[in-house]
């Protein structure tokens, strides 16, 4: 016996699922990779690009790496490699890597690759390849005169810069062959260099340098790590900073989602334009924020994710210097990202959902930061709405854009599509079409925009 209640529960949450599968998948900017079987509970912890076709990333177990303690002997470290841009992926198990937890990777060229981990003796250690991975080798903290810390990171090709605890600063200008202690100004009692996220410890650019503190200070330096002056960000002194990303030497951001108890707290953001000198507040953003970077090549840009430690998952991108704030999307627990230029970047899953599901995502929308990249339906309009058997989709992109046209069914299949060259309008006939709920697609080099219509 059929139930009128029960049929319209039905067909609600099957409205709802498909609202959620178009938002994860059809019209998601980011396209899932599979990158073969990793161990089961390990996820991608650190990554970055040499270029806008080789990139590397850093894959542990990922509770282990978010615990630290006690490591097991067994814990594996793996390298993924593409050489492709980011659709094809290889893993390497780093043999004398077991038994640490990696930290930071920092990658110089195509086949210069440098992490850090520490063992169960929590001693530092810094492993390296100078042939893309074929081989590795590793200097202890010893062996660098106390040098090495969790954090490392690169000027140039020559110039390296290393961070751990205690106040552990060192620089090395030979590629990391010999390291020289340098000296920064005092911490506060309690104050800590915060180790949490997959991305962003450190912000690099050009000769500057900057790290954030576990009470909303940073420190700065101007020439490659050498000297160092220290600033109170306007999040001191409650705040720990866990992630910061610069898009020039002046323009910067901070991000904390957590107070010195710790405990999660929601994120608060703070600016400079002056390189870290004086800071201000900026609005709080839509979306809780674990890992930060910038897009080169685009002032004010920068993207941000959340992974398996909160309940919002996700990405957002801002254009304004993070004033303002758009939700890209809502559907998977990244824990690192990485952009080397407006149309290539990648996300890692901190833990994928299961063994050999996507845990990398690769960029695969329109340029950031050309334009708007997000769903918006504000000005583009359909009529009618309902219809019967064509509709108007007007005010499109101006008169200057090629645009696809996509139409999609409730549960994400590809009805029809059309292209658009130097128009503001399109005409669809969708009579062959079957009465319900339908979602038009319109992407351009530099924008997306997603409509619902009723078909009767």
């Amino acid at each position: 016996m059929n139930n009128p209640k029960m049929q319209a529960m039905k067909k609600s949450l099957l409205l709802i699922a498909a609202l959620i599968l178009l938002n994860g998948s059809v019209f998601s900017q980011w396209v899932p990779k599979s990158i073969g079987l990793l161990p089961e509970g390990y996820g991608v912890v650190q990554m970055q690009a040499a270029n806008n076709s080789v990139i590397y990333a850093l894959a542990s177990d990922y509770l282990q790496w978010m615990v630290g303690f006690p490591i097991s002997p067994t814990t594996l470290v793996c390298i993924l490699k593409s050489s492709d841009g980011g659709d094809n992926w290889s893993i390497d198990t780093v043999t004398i890597a077991t038994g640490s937890i990696p930290m930071d990777l920092m990658v110089v060229d195509e086949n210069t690759v440098y992490f850090t981990g520490m063992d169960s003796s929590s001693n530092f250690l810094l492993f390296y390849t100078t042939d893309g991975g074929s081989s590795w080798n590793y200097k202890v903290q010893e062996q660098v005169a106390n040098s090495i810390g969790m954090f490392i990171k690169a000027f140039d090709s020559n110039n390296f810069l290393s961070f751990g605890w205690g106040q552990m600063v060192a620089t090395s200008d030979d590629s990391g062959s010999t390291w020289k202690a340098r000296t920064t100004p005092a911490m506060l009692p309690g104050e800590f260099f915060y180790v949490c996220s997959g991305t962003n410890d450190i912000a690099i650019q050009s000769n500057h340098a900057w790290v954030p503190t576990s009470k909303g200070r940073v420190f700065t330096s101007t020439d490659k790590g050498i000297t160092w002056s220290i600033y109170n960000s306007s999040l001191y002194p409650n705040r720990c900073i866990h992630t910061i990303a610069f898009t020039d030497s002046l323009h910067g951001i901070v991000g904390s989602s957590f107070t010195n108890a710790p405990t999660i707290a929601p994120t608060m953001l703070a600016g400079t334009s002056d390189g870290g000198l004086t800071w201000n507040n900026l609005s709080a953003p839509p979306r809780y924020i674990e890992n930060l970077t910038s897009v080169p090549g685009q002032a004010g840009t920068y993207i941000a994710v959340a992974d398996t430690q909160v309940t919002q998952p996700g990405s957002m991108y801002t254009l304004d210097y993070g004033n303002s704030w758009t939700i890209i999307d809502s559907v998977n627990f990244y824990n690192s990202v990485t952009f080397f230029d407006q149309t290539h970047g990648w996300a890692g899953l901190g833990k994928p959902a299961e063994a050999n599901s996507p845990a990398i995502y690769k960029w695969g929308g329109p340029a950031v930061g050309s334009s708007n990249i997000s769903v918006n339906n504000a000005k583009t309009k359909v009529f009618p709405n309902p219809t019967n058997d064509q509709i108007t989709v007007f005010n499109i992109y101006g008169t200057s854009d090629k645009t696809d046209i996509s139409v999609f069914n409730f549960v994400g299949k590809r009805m029809m599509t059309c292209q658009i060259i130097k128009q503001n309008s399109a005409v669809l006939d969708v009579s062959r079409l079957e009465a319900g709920v339908y979602f038009i697609k319109l992407q351009s080099e530099t924008e997306v925009k997603v409509l619902k219509f009723i078909k009767n």
